[in-house]
């Protein structure tokens, strides 16, 4: 059931970032440029978006709320994460 949740979680933050990056795409080619190879773009463009931007932030931290949990309930969850 651990694995299970903590593989959800990973498929969720994935999407949420796909998401993410898609919306700084569809503004300018330039922001969808900027998000994908520096991380202070992404957070500018969160900032001065941030109407369009909350949803896949929410997305992004449910995913991690699910991988945290799923290594909390399962100790073969947080072995595997251990090791890396």
């Amino acid at each position: 059931m651990g694995l299970l949740l903590f593989y959800l979680g990973v498929i969720i933050c994935i999407g949420a970032y796909i998401w993410f990056v898609a919306l700084a795409f569809s503004e300018d080619l330039w922001w969808g440029i900027g998000c994908l190879c520096c991380g202070i773009v992404q957070i500018l463009f969160f900032f001065l978006h941030l109407n369009e931007t909350w949803k896949p932030l929410v997305a992004y931290i449910a995913g991690a709320l699910l991988m945290g949990a799923a290594a909390t309930i399962d100790p073969q969850v947080a072995e595997m994460l251990d090791r890396r």
